[in-house]
């Protein structure tokens, strides 16, 4: 009997050691989707969306109840039990809600490189890539320090914002000076890498909407 106490002890042990292990390394997953999100979206949206994916993995108090009756419940037939266990687990096949959020006051800049295809047409992929990184990193660093809200890069075309989703009076200035120091910027670029481009750039000013589709980062 003791032999047997102590085997089951050991079992006992060995599943919650493993049980702690997988907990840990679901947290460090957790924190580096996180970290992943919060990198790539505005604070303020990152912020919602980290919310609501937190309440999507907290078990909900009728879910937790069921799991535990569920233990207690006999079946005469084994076979039935995977069926009574699968309807006590919730759909949790769901999107987050949908929300339309309105800017009445957002500047919006649109950049595009002039001389792009004749600059990428003597060069392989691997040295195009490596001077569009140069020259986007310096307009990322531009947006830092403007205070403005990168969007995307599409192909040769930058595009980013002010006063969205945080409100800023001043946005339209943001958005123009943004311009100008790209401007010089590809300048500069030019004559660090031996090239011929300048940038084309326009600005909107107005209202805007903004949402979220599931979890990734639409604006319109």
């Amino acid at each position: 009997m003791l032999c047997l106490f102590q085997v089951r002890q050991r079992k006992t042990f060995l599943k919650v050691g493993q049980s702690l292990l997988a907990r840990k390394d679901l947290e460090l997953e957790t924190q580096f989707k996180d970290h992943m999100i919060q990198s790539v979206m505005p604070k303020k949206v990152a912020d919602e969306l980290l919310k609501d994916a937190s309440e999507l993995r907290r078990p909900s108090a009728s879910f937790d109840s069921s799991c535990r009756t569920s233990n207690v419940i006999q079946t005469e037939n084994k076979e039935e039990q995977p069926l009574t266990l699968l309807k006590t687990v919730p759909d949790v096949r769901k999107f987050r809600p949908f929300t339309m959020n309105l800017m009445t006051d957002v500047s919006i800049l649109f950049a595009d490189i002039a001389g792009f295809t004749k600059m990428s047409s003597n060069k392989s992929a691997d040295e195009l890539v490596n001077l569009l990184n140069d020259l986007f990193g310096r307009f990322d660093n531009l947006c830092r320090v403007g205070g403005l809200e990168k969007i995307s890069t599409l192909g040769d075309c930058y595009y980013c914002v002010a006063g969205c989703p945080e409100p800023c009076a001043d946005h339209a200035i943001r958005t123009v000076e943004m311009g100008l120091n790209m401007i010089v910027a590809i300048r500069q670029f030019d004559i660090n890498r031996g090239q011929d481009v300048n940038m084309r750039v326009g600005i909107h000013t107005g209202k805007v909407r903004f949402f979220s589709i599931n979890y990734k980062l639409k604006n319109n």
